[in-house]
């Protein structure tokens, strides 16, 4: 989860809202699963970190957008990960109806970006 100043409105880039960010990487992981050692794995905590600083550092219009951008950044941050699928979430959007979340859910791989193995 983390804070930022995304939307189409300039209000909203201007106030801000609490993002939330449900993230599952795809890939060959047996060794880590055979050597119990992070080395031989991705990093969810690095994973983490990355999210929350592209989604607060760069600004989008769209969390089509933001999505699309915080997949991209993962895939290249390891060659261990085939695919990505992220949810994105923008937490109480202003509405004329009380919402929770308004999310949108991406799958992306390596191909995608033109960098398959």
């Amino acid at each position: 989860e983390f804070y930022a100043h995304h939307g189409v409105s300039e209000e909203e880039r201007e106030v801000g809202h609490r993002y939330l960010v449900d993230l599952n990487v795809y890939g060959d992981f047996r060794a880590a699963g055979r050597s119990d050692r992070l080395e031989d794995t991705v990093s969810y905590s690095q994973l983490a970190r990355m999210v929350v600083e592209a989604g607060s550092s760069e600004r989008f219009a769209l969390l089509e957008r933001l999505a699309e951008s915080l997949a991209e950044r993962i895939l290249r941050s390891d060659p261990r990960i085939d695919e990505v699928e992220l949810v994105v979430g923008k937490l109480h959007p202003p509405a004329k109806v009380v919402v929770q979340r308004a999310s949108v859910v991406i799958r992306r791989s390596q191909s995608d970006y033109g960098l398959q193995k």
